[in-house]
C-alpha cells in the first residue's frame, strides 16, 4: 500500500517542479505568473479555464474559474466564482472565493457536489532548488450540498470542519518531497440511508497531524522488473507519521429497524511507517481508550490503558537470511460482563487483562516486493526459523509467560 501511495505522489511534482523556471525565479507580473502556472498545469494534465479577468498589475482577478483533469474530465470539477492571483516577488499567492464548489463523479451516473468554505490562501514560493506550496486557514469546512445516483437524490449528508488548518508541500529539484498537514481541531459527521438500512457518525479530534517525506521518489516511475531494487540503490526512502490528540466519536447503524450504536473516547494515537535501506517498519500506539455500544439489550463496554503494535520486514530478495519481527502489547483491558458474554467468559468480568507478544523470524524473500511480486505460483518466501521471543499474559492475579523457537529444516519454497 505504501508503495502505491508513493507512486501516486509522482504526478504532483510534475507541476510544482516545472515552476522552477526563469519566469518564476524572478519578479514578474501577476498575469505573467498566472499564464506560466496555467500552462504548466495543463502540461501536468489539468485544464484551467475562466470567463473573465481584471489585470491590476500586481494582482489578477479571475472570474468563474473551472479546474478539471484533461483525461477523465468528468471525474472531478472545481468551480471557483473568483480567484485572486497576486505576484509577491518570487511568490505567487492564490486566493479563491471564501466559498467554492467541488463536483465529483466517482462512477457513471453518480454525482457528489461539495461546498468548500475557508478564510485562507495558498502561496507558491520558488527557490533555486525547491518549490514550496503553503496553505493556511483559520477555518476550513467541507459540506455535501447534493448527492444523486442515476438522476435520483441519495439520502445522505456529510460535513467536515477544521480550525487552525495549515499545509506545506515542498518538492526538491532532486526528486524529494515533504508534506505536512495539521490542525488545532477537526470534526466530521455523516449520515447515509438506503431503504431499511442507515448509518451515521460524528467525531471530534484534537491536534491531528500528518507528515510525509520521501527521497528519490522519481525512481519509482520505472515499471520494469527490478525497479524497487534500483530505486533503493539510488537513495529511495519514505516516512509517514500521523498522530492525534484526544478524540471522541459516536456511530449508529440500523439493519431492518434494529439499531446498533457505538461510542468511543481515546487519549490519542500515533502511527509511524518507514521505508528505507530495503526494510519496511511500522509502529502504532493508542492511549487510554473506552469503547461502548451494542444492539438492543446486548450492550458492551471495553476500556484499556493503551495498545501498541510494531512490525519490521525486508522488501527485497536477499541471498542471506534477514529478520522479520512483530510485536504487540495490550495494557489493562477491562470488559463488562455483557461484553464477555459474547465469548462465554463472564467469569473474568472485572479482571484486567494485559498481553505482551513478541514474535520473530529469520528468512528471505525470493522475489522483491515490487510490481512483479505475486505473479508466480511459487511460494515467495523461505523461512528458516520462527521464534516466540516473549509471551506474557496476565488476567487478574494469574500470569502466563513463555518463549521458544522452531527451526525449519526444509525450505518453504521446496
Amino acid at each position: 500500500m505504501l508503495f502505491r501511495v508513493m507512486r501516486s505522489l509522482l504526478a504532483v511534482p510534475l507541476l510544482v517542479l516545472s515552476l522552477m523556471s526563469p519566469a518564476f525565479a524572478q519578479e514578474v507580473s501577476a498575469k505573467q505568473a498566472w499564464q506560466t502556472f496555467r500552462a504548466f498545469a495543463q502540461g501536468a494534465g489539468f485544464i484551467i479555464n475562466s470567463t473573465g479577468s481584471v489585470d491590476q498589475g500586481s494582482a489578477l482577478v479571475l472570474s468563474n474559474v473551472r479546474v478539471r483533469p484533461e483525461d477523465n474530465s468528468d471525474t472531478i470539477l472545481i468551480e471557483i466564482p473568483e480567484l485572486r492571483v497576486e505576484a509577491r516577488g518570487t511568490q505567487l499567492a492564490l486566493i479563491p472565493s471564501p466559498q467554492f464548489t467541488v463536483v465529483l463523479h466517482p462512477r457513471p451516473g453518480t454525482e457528489r457536489r461539495f461546498q468548500v468554505s475557508h478564510d485562507g490562501e495558498a502561496v507558491v514560493d520558488v527557490s533555486d532548488t525547491s518549490v514550496a506550496i503553503e496553505m493556511a486557514f483559520g477555518q476550513f469546512a467541507l459540506a455535501l450540498l447534493d448527492a444523486t445516483s442515476r438522476g435520483a437524490r441519495d439520502d445522505m449528508t456529510f460535513g467536515m470542519a477544521l480550525s487552525g488548518f495549515s499545509t506545506l508541500f515542498r518538492a526538491m529539484i532532486a526528486g524529494d518531497i515533504e508534506i505536512n498537514l495539521g490542525a488545532d481541531t477537526a470534526s466530521y459527521s455523516y449520515r447515509l440511508s438506503n431503504g431499511m438500512n442507515s448509518q451515521e457518525a460524528t467525531a471530534d479530534i484534537a491536534s491531528p497531524v500528518l507528515s510525509f517525506s520521501g527521497t528519490s521518489l522519481a525512481l519509482l516511475g520505472d515499471e520494469t522488473p527490478g525497479m524497487l531494487r534500483r530505486a533503493f540503490d539510488g537513495g529511495l526512502g519514505a516516512r509517514l507519521e500521523f498522530s492525534t490528540g484526544a478524540s471522541a466519536s459516536t456511530s449508529s447503524q440500523t439493519f431492518a429497524s434494529a439499531p446498533f450504536t457505538m461510542t468511543s473516547n481515546s487519549a490519542g494515537a500515533e502511527l509511524i511507517a518507514d521505508l528505507s535501506n530495503g526494510v519496511f517498519s511500522m509502529q502504532s500506539s493508542t492511549g487510554a481508550s473506552r469503547i461502548a455500544g451494542g444492539m438492543g439489550q446486548m450492550l458492551g463496554d471495553v476500556a484499556f490503558n493503551g495498545i501498541s503494535l510494531s512490525l519490521s520486514l525486508p522488501v527485497l530478495a536477499t541471498p542471506e537470511d534477514a529478520a522479520f519481527t512483530y510485536s504487540m502489547a495490550v495494557n489493562n483491558l477491562i470488559a463488562t460482563p455483557e461484553t464477555l458474554a459474547f465469548v462465554n467468559a463472564q467469569d473474568f468480568a472485572g479482571d484486567a487483562v494485559s498481553l505482551t507478544l513478541d514474535v520473530g523470524a529469520t528468512g528471505r524473500w525470493l522475489v522483491d516486493l515490487g510490481p512483479e511480486f505475486g505473479e508466480s505460483d511459487d511460494v515467495p518466501i523461505d523461512l528458516s526459523q520462527v521464534s516466540l521471543n516473549t509471551l506474557a499474559l496476565r488476567v487478574g492475579s494469574a500470569e502466563l509467560t513463555g518463549s521458544g523457537a522452531v527451526a525449519l529444516l526444509l525450505p518453504l519454497a521446496q
